[in-house]
């Protein structure tokens, strides 16, 4: 598995960690599909180090603020490729999870598929997950799922506890 990039998204006010990787059919009109290539020439993080390197995120976005981290940080998002289609990401979430504990935000997973074809596993360990496939006949402006921004209207956000 390669993690492409963990940044702050001031939008939707999270941290988002993509990584590389989608099996066909793609979505028309993927949101990144930059992403889709499970064989990208950028450096892996190792699963030993995504603690370290997540870290090292909160605390870039924290330096400039005391409390930003507590402020200004509402979710760790999953995102593109798909995390679904990972061989090992069972390596990787516990790591991300204690962080999400640690500072008291919710792990949601970016998915296309829907809840009923989300392994388990996701289903244990992540407090949201967004389902249903992009699909650019059903764009929306300010379309909002249990608060959180979608591009179609046939994606959901559901809730552990509610949905799953």
């Amino acid at each position: 598995m390669k993690i492409h990039r963990m940044s702050y998204n001031l939008y939707s006010r999270s941290i988002d960690i993509s990584c590389f990787g989608c099996n066909p059919p793609y979505c028309e009109g993927c949101f990144n599909p930059e992403l889709l290539c499970f064989n990208s020439s950028a450096d892996e993080i190792a699963p030993q180090h995504v603690d370290d390197t997540l870290l090292e995120v909160f605390r870039d976005e924290a330096k400039y603020y005391t409390s930003y981290v507590e402020r200004y940080i509402r979710y760790v998002f999953l995102i593109g490729g798909s995390w679904t289609h990972q061989k090992d990401y069972e390596l990787y979430i516990p790591a991300i999870e204690r962080l999400c504990r640690t500072y008291r935000k919710s792990l949601v997973l970016f998915a296309r598929e829907e809840l009923d074809e989300i392994p388990q596993y996701f289903k244990d360990h992540c407090n949201m997950i967004k389902t249903g496939k992009f699909d650019k006949e059903l764009l929306v402006t300010n379309y909002y799922s249990n608060g959180i921004n979608l591009a179609t209207s046939n994606q959901k956000v559901n809730l552990k506890g509610e949905d799953y």
